[in-house]
């Protein structure tokens, strides 16, 4: 697990498959998956997705790159796709979530 976890910390812009994470450990998909639901109560794959999710979230709060390039950034082939995950997450699209922090940070600053 610990090993999934570092593997997940460092790779996850490239690496969105359990199987590709399976693969560099070692070990089999089916057995990832159940290790890392045994010890951490979640899927294999929602890890994965919320690293990235973590990082979208960060990239989109403190930097001033288009949400087009915060998903290639992250992995992500098609801007759309990456607003359809991001979207399927949060609720609300990529430059939504942007718009949103900005307020927020803004109304406590002024």
């Amino acid at each position: 697990m610990r090993q999934f976890h570092l593997a997940v910390e460092q790779r996850f812009r490239e690496m969105q498959s359990v199987g590709d994470y399976a693969k560099l450990l070692g070990v089999t998909t089916n057995h990832l998956h159940d290790v890392v639901r045994e010890q951490s109560g979640q899927a294999a794959g929602e890890i994965i997705r919320l690293r990235r999710l973590l990082d979208a979230k960060r990239l989109l709060s403190h930097s001033d790159l288009s949400v087009s390039e915060v998903g290639y950034h992250l992995g992500f082939q098609d801007p759309s796709y990456f607003s359809r995950f991001f979207r399927r997450s949060m609720e609300v699209t990529p430059a939504e979530f942007r718009q949103q922090i900005r307020e927020k940070y803004h109304s406590k600053c002024g």
